[in-house]
């Protein structure tokens, strides 16, 4: 509750020598605070600064970082980027070459796989990626999470590609790190209705040599079913679920820290012995 510091009301003060003079009467909150006794005092102070000095970071974080309603401006970057030519790192002589596999730190907020696969083009896979299939027939190609986004844990471009450069144009001109998912998922739903000037995912899945995939190619279990994967499930069963399906997503970032017993029966160990047997072999030893 805010004071009002400004009372038209007076009250009689007798000083000392016996006159009277009239003094501005202080306000209500204020009296009833110096009325209060010692801990109600520092309680009420305390409860004061804390909420002024949360005011104050806000304020200096929308300074910095941009208020929350207007886009992050980026402003040394300019709308329209093109591809850059970037080449591949050197691998050592007399060294088998490894297909030009690259491990990138990525998050919502830079996502630069947008840049290095406009600049080589090729497949990009999330870490949290089982491969089932193999994925070399697959290009200009992504994977749909749902019946209204998209998802760019798999990538598969050529270099160069149109509809990647547009990716990294709309990162800029629209970029929003308030909003999770606006550089991720929700960048490729809008670029893609964009490439296919439509209006919802349901209207297209391919158009101008840019397809999408099913959720079962890539993403056969939504993420809010995610512990799905760590209940059982029977062997007979596991291949008619993953028909359709080239890599599974196993959504890390939600089951991270979750237990699981490598020779059971739950359905992420099946895929970890069938798919990955170095890995599991070694999860036997330590899960």
């Amino acid at each position: 509750m805010w004071c009002h510091l400004l009372q038209t009301s007076q009250f009689l003060l007798e000083a000392p020598g016996g006159t009277g003079e009239t003094m501005p009467r202080p306000p209500d909150c204020l009296l009833g605070l110096l009325r209060g006794t010692p801990s109600q005092r520092g309680c009420t102070l305390f409860l004061i600064s804390f909420n002024f000095m949360c005011l104050v970071s806000v304020m200096i974080y929308w300074h910095i970082a941009g208020e929350p309603g207007s886009p992050a401006q980026l402003s040394n970057l300019p709308v329209d980027i093109p591809c850059p030519h970037l080449e591949p790192p050197r691998r050592p002589s007399g060294t088998p070459p490894p297909g030009n596999i690259f491990f990138l730190e990525t998050s919502d907020r830079t996502n630069p796989n947008f840049l290095f696969m406009c600049s080589f083009g090729g497949i990009y896979l999330d870490t949290d990626f089982i491969v089932l299939k193999n994925l070399g027939n697959l290009t200009n190609t992504l994977g749909t999470q749902s019946r209204y986004v998209l998802n760019g844990a798999f990538l598969a471009f050529e270099r160069h590609h149109e509809f990647v450069a547009l990716c990294m144009r709309d990162f800029v001109a629209h970029y929003n790190g308030w909003i999770w998912g606006h550089q991720g998922p929700q960048l490729l739903t809008r670029v893609f209705k964009k490439w296919c000037s439509i209006r919802s995912l349901g209207e297209s899945h391919a158009c101008r040599g840019v397809r999408a995939l099913p959720c079962e190619a890539f993403y056969p279990i939504p993420w809010q079913d995610w512990k799905k994967y760590f209940e059982e499930i029977s062997p007979e069963e596991l291949p008619r679920l993953l028909n359709a399906t080239y890599a599974v997503h196993v959504w890390n970032k939600k089951s991270q820290g979750t237990r699981l017993e490598a020779t059971s029966r739950a359905l992420l160990a099946q895929l970890h012995s069938r798919y990955c047997p170095t890995t599991h072999e070694a999860m036997k030893m330590y899960l």
